[in-house]
C-alpha cells in the first residue's frame, strides 16, 4: 500500500520528525510506501490508497486552512484514515459540552465567548476550584493553555461584591 502520510507545514518551528519516522518506520517494515506531504500544500493526494492525518502538526495556527484543507478532502472523497467530519469536530473543544451532554464523562469545561475575570471567578465556583485550566477552542499541546491560581478564584462567592 501506498500512504501519505500528513505532516506539518516546512516553516513549522517545532521537531516533529520523531513521531514520524517512528509510525513511518512501522509502514516500511512491513513493506509499504510512506510519503510525508505536508498538509498545507499537499497537492494531488489522488494516488493514495490511505490519507493518514497523524502528524497535522499547526494546524491550530492556520485553522482557516485546515478547514480548507478537510472540506477538500471531503470534496474529493479522499480515502483518509478518519473521515474528514470527525476531524473538523475533533478540531474544536466545543467537543467537549457535546459529549458531556451525551453522558460521556469528560473534563468540565465551560464555554465563553470571551474570558472576563467574572468567567473565570464563576468557573471556579461552578467547580469548587481553587485552580483553573484555560485552553482556546482551538489549540494544540499547549499551545495558548494557562494554569489559574489567582487571589480572584479565592474570593468567597460574596466577597467580590462586598
Amino acid at each position: 500500500m501506498r500512504f501519505a502520510f500528513l505532516v506539518p507545514d516546512p516553516d513549522y518551528p517545532e521537531e516533529w520528525e520523531w513521531a514520524f519516522d517512528a509510525e513511518a518506520d512501522a509502514l516500511r517494515a512491513r513493506g509499504h510506501t510512506v510519503d510525508p506531504v505536508p498538509w498545507t500544500g499537499t497537492g494531488d493526494l489522488r494516488g493514495y490508497d490511505l490519507v493518514l492525518p497523524l502528524v497535522v502538526w499547526g494546524y491550530h495556527l492556520q485553522y482557516a486552512d485546515w478547514l480548507r484543507f478537510l472540506d477538500g478532502v471531503e470534496a474529493e472523497r479522499l480515502p483518509i484514515v478518519n473521515p474528514a467530519r470527525l476531524l473538523r469536530w475533533n478540531s474544536d473543544k466545543a467537543y467537549l459540552n457535546e459529549l458531556a451532554a451525551k453522558g460521556i464523562p469528560t473534563v468540565d469545561t465551560v464555554e465563553v465567548e470571551q474570558l472576563s475575570e467574572g468567567d473565570l471567578v464563576k468557573a471556579a465556583q461552578l467547580f469548587g476550584t481553587e485552580e483553573l485550566v484555560v485552553k482556546p477552542p482551538v489549540s494544540a499541546s499547549a499551545t495558548g493553555t494557562h494554569r489559574i491560581r489567582d487571589a480572584i478564584l479565592f474570593q468567597p462567592p460574596n466577597a467580590a461584591s462586598e
